[in-house]
């Protein structure tokens, strides 16, 4: 019998993970709290794929565009960046 795509766990699931200042800053909320509001769904993600035995989780975090944002803004991105991966 053959598989339906429904029945195939893909090998590698690729996210782009984006908004997050944007929506804090529509609730005048400082952007630094939409990024940190993208760390839990991440962590869920991530063992999620580890649990579903996906082999591969790309999570685009940083496009070369975002080095324009003010600086204090990448600096916060990077530190948060460092934490979240400890």
């Amino acid at each position: 019998m053959q598989k339906s795509i429904v029945d195939t766990v893909p090998n590698h699931v690729a996210v782009m993970m984006c908004g997050n200042g944007r929506g804090a800053k529509q609730r005048r909320l400082p952007r630094q709290m939409g990024h940190r509001s993208g760390i839990e769904p991440a962590r869920k993600l991530i063992e999620y794929c580890t649990k579903q035995s996906i082999g591969f989780l790309t999570l685009f975090l940083f496009s070369s565009e975002n080095w324009n944002r003010p600086r204090v803004e990448v600096q916060g991105l990077m530190s948060l960046f460092k934490t979240s991966l400890e």
